[in-house]
């Protein structure tokens, strides 16, 4: 197949190739029948300034060979309307449909049907009964997409720095068969980094260097936005098994204390004494009402004074002895007969009055 593009204005990659010379790890590549795939370009100016062409030999079927011409030059200059519509015709058919082109060349899918306006009546008149012929690809089955979905997570979790262990107890497999995918994903990237040499930027020529710099930034992107749902998700499962219990824990402990809370006098007793202490309303209350307001409230003078100010009547401590319980004993019976005495003499006085 020939260059899908024509060759355009060749200056700025003639003022490259003159100044670094053909780039050793930038092949121009071709196929077993000695045909360029890619590198047209840079073979013509390679003719024109006697450079010694770096080309490699490549083995591809035709839909890779396609792949491999259309991606070439995605990215550079863009394809003029004449050079779009010859790779669409070319490409259309078979699994290359409308929405697949489209994509592959970075337009909309009405711009290829526009394309291939004349193409697709002339496909529909010879079309045979029975519609477009089936891909002779059979589709992946569910188990080998479920497969690849996990080995594509597996790769990614691994580089993000998980241990295989984590990895598949999250996934629920057996370490070994994790360790087995990333053993096989070693393989094949050691395999590609001593096929393919490190690339320095500055060896790039300006339209490459353009290319690789839109690559990087896609590439971080997606790293930005994976650490992004990573942070969620670690942040998640803190809230829940951590932040979340622990703050709970403390409601609860606040309620129960809450609830545990008996008062040092039920709120009949306290509204009586706020009613005898308020300015307005203690002026209709009776002597009797304010009398029992101040005696509830002098009640609870050991309760709302300072320790400090007011101490509390500690418990004597307990006799020891035989001879120490005998003398408490006493000095309690002396207590209660004067305790008696005088109520008895009151009462008498009492009496007296009354006569």
């Amino acid at each position: 197949m020939t260059n899908i593009r024509s060759a355009g204005d060749l200056t700025e990659l003639r003022e490259s190739m003159a100044a670094v010379g053909w780039l050793k790890h930038l092949p121009a590549l071709f196929d077993e029948q000695g045909e360029t795939i890619t590198g047209h370009r840079r073979l013509q100016v390679a003719k024109e300034l006697g450079l010694e062409p770096v080309t490699m030999t490549v083995k591809l079927t035709a839909d890779e060979r396609k792949q491999y011409e259309i991606f070439s030059n995605v990215g550079g200059k863009p394809f003029s309307a004449a050079e779009r519509k010859k790779i669409a015709m070319s490409l259309y058919g078979g699994e290359w449909t409308m929405a697949k082109i489209a994509k592959a060349l970075g337009v909309s899918q009405r711009t290829i049907s526009e394309d291939l306006r004349g193409l697709e009546a002339t496909s529909k008149l010879n079309r045979p009964k029975g519609g477009r012929p089936k891909s002779s690809k059979p589709k992946p089955s569910r188990r080998q997409i479920k497969a690849d979905e996990l080995k594509a997570e597996v790769i990614a979790e691994h580089n993000e720095g998980k241990p295989s262990k984590e990895i598949a107890s999250k996934h629920g497999v057996a370490q070994r068969h994790v360790d087995m995918i990333l053993q096989k994903d070693k393989i094949k990237r050691d395999a590609i980094a001593e096929y393919e040499p490190t690339i320095k930027r500055e060896d790039l020529s300006l339209t490459a260097q353009k290319k690789f710099d839109i690559a990087v930034r896609l590439y971080q992107s997606g790293i930005d936005e994976r650490i992004r749902k990573e942070v969620v998700r670690r942040l998640g499962e803190l809230w829940k098994d951590v932040w979340f219990p622990d703050y709970q824990k403390k409601i609860d402990d606040a309620e129960a204390v809450i609830k545990a809370r008996r008062g040092a006098m039920p709120r009949s007793k306290y509204r009586m004494i706020l009613a005898a202490l308020h300015p307005d309303s203690r002026k209709g209350l009776s002597d009797k009402r304010l009398a029992d307001a101040f005696d509830e409230f002098a009640k609870h003078e050991l309760v709302l004074v300072k320790e400090a100010e007011l101490s509390t009547n500690t418990l004597k401590p307990l006799p020891s002895t035989l001879e120490e319980l005998q003398a408490a004993r006493d000095v309690v019976r002396q207590r209660n007969r004067e305790r008696s005495m005088k109520a008895k003499s009151g009462a008498v006085v009492e009496r007296r009055a009354r006569a």
